[in-house]
């Protein structure tokens, strides 16, 4: 007699990997907000202008959406944002410890974030390309945001802190073409800044030959 086939095992269907970025597009807003964070005052006393920004949402599960958001207040407004959902809570324990966070009101982080892009626009710079994901952590920027108003810029002026050769030969043309020079100051490092003895009669970041 002929051997019995074995039944075949039933195909299982491929497994999706998880878009994250997809996710937060379409369901961050949908999650209730959580906590928020920064690294410090949003305030005046910072010499650098920069301000790390954190937003989280709450899935159902216990799981979080976490938004961060590099603000620099000076000029560039938004350098650097990223997300990330399905995060442990406790995930984000060392990061918040290492980085000195303090919790902050959403209020306050929605208003600082947004006005700097805002500030950094005049300049000709726009946020950073991951903010076409990330700006969905954060609500929809309506009437019932309440409106909080920052200082951006130094004495009045839009303050370009070159942190490197790239960034000043990146940034300084952008700004050159949309500012006039006597509204706008940079330098090309803030290791020995102090707000109180800096000279707006403009310092030249870098030499032609260098």
């Amino acid at each position: 007699m002929p051997k019995s086939r074995k039944p075949r095992k039933s195909a299982k269907a491929p497994q999706q990997s998880f878009d994250n970025r997809k996710y937060i597009i379409e369901r961050a807003r949908t999650l209730p907000l959580g906590k928020c964070y920064c690294n410090g005052d949003f305030g005046e006393e910072s010499t650098s202008g920069l301000t790390s920004i954190i937003v989280t949402r709450l899935h159902s599960n216990g799981k979080i959406v976490c938004g961060f958001f590099l603000v620099d207040r000076y000029c560039l407004g938004l350098k650097d944002t990223f997300a990330q959902a399905r995060m442990d809570p406790h995930d984000i324990d060392d990061y918040l410890e290492d980085g000195e966070y303090e919790p902050c009101d959403y209020v306050d982080a929605h208003n600082m974030i947004l006005g700097a892009i805002e500030f950094a626009q005049e300049a000709g710079i726009e946020p950073h390309p991951d903010f076409e994901y990330t700006q969905y952590v954060l609500e929809d920027d309506t009437d019932e945001i309440p409106l909080k108003e920052f200082e951006y810029g130094l004495n009045g002026k839009h303050f370009f802190v070159a942190k490197n050769e790239f960034e000043a030969h990146h940034y300084l043309p952008i700004i050159q073409s949309h500012l006039d020079a006597d509204s706008f100051d940079y330098i090309d490092s803030f290791d020995s800044f102090d707000e109180e003895e800096f000279d707006h009669g403009g310092v030249e970041v870098f030499d032609d030959d260098e």
